[in-house]
């Protein structure tokens, strides 16, 4: 992903590169400069990019996954195209077959139908920006924090303790619901969650394993500027 309001570069990325079989993770940038991107190196698409958008860009963020194992197929989908493989989010899935694909399912076309799956998820991710995978995913300090915030807000109820425990249990479940990626209900079927529609005929074994978002200019911190004060401290300065 590009800083500013420049657009997000997916894009498939060769050795020597190397990523842990199963994981997904942030990329430290010092180790992309020589990564192979497309016919050149990441540093070439920057500037290839920029000459495309015509803004002066870096790259803020970078992320790799890879399918190594068998059953593991990738999906990936991007948003607000505004040129060849840019755009203004995108997102990154792997779904997995446990132990790979039997005679039975090949022939059904599981591992073709596994990355059909995968991309109609990452269009889910994109639209619906799930925070974490599942609710055993979500870090012990979010959940935390969110169980004091509910506690606090049916503290003074006037209810019994054991009701307000489970107004608190009934929430937290609603914020999985909300913020948890196998928990939601999936855009494209919203009788289903994500977790239960992926398992269709004939992925009837597949489970989403990661993902990752981008989107243009998120956790960027903006300045708040006070033009009045600016312009005002201008006067004031050019008067002396």
């Amino acid at each position: 992903e590009h800083c500013g309001d420049c657009p997000v570069r997916l894009c498939e990325v060769s050795p020597p590169y190397a990523l842990a079989p199963g994981s997904a993770a942030e990329v430290p940038l010092a180790a992309l400069v020589s990564v192979s991107v497309g016919a050149g190196t990441l540093s070439e698409a920057v500037t290839a990019t920029a000459a495309v958008v015509g803004e002066n860009i870096r790259v803020r963020r970078a992320y790799i996954m890879a399918a190594s194992g068998a059953g593991e197929a990738l999906g990936h989908y991007m948003h607000g195209a505004v040129g060849p493989g840019l755009g203004r989010q995108a997102a990154l899935v792997k779904v997995c077959n446990p132990g790979g694909a039997t005679a039975e399912e090949a022939a059904d076309g599981v591992e073709l139908a596994a990355v059909v799956v995968a991309n109609k998820v990452a269009m889910h991710v994109v639209a619906v920006m799930p925070r974490f995978l599942s609710s055993d995913h979500v870090p012990t300090e979010v959940v935390a924090a969110e169980m004091d915030f509910l506690k606090a807000q049916t503290e003074n109820s006037g209810k019994p303790a054991n009701i307000v425990e489970k107004i608190v249990s009934g929430r937290m479940a609603k914020f999985h619901e909300e913020f948890c990626l196998l928990n939601q209900k999936f855009v494209m079927d919203d009788s289903n969650t994500v977790s239960k529609w992926v398992k269709r005929e004939p992925c009837s074994r597949l489970e989403v394993v990661e993902f990752v978002r981008v989107k243009v200019g998120e956790g960027i911190d903006v300045e708040d500027k006070d033009f009045a004060a600016e312009v005002a401290a201008a006067v004031a300065e050019t008067s002396a």
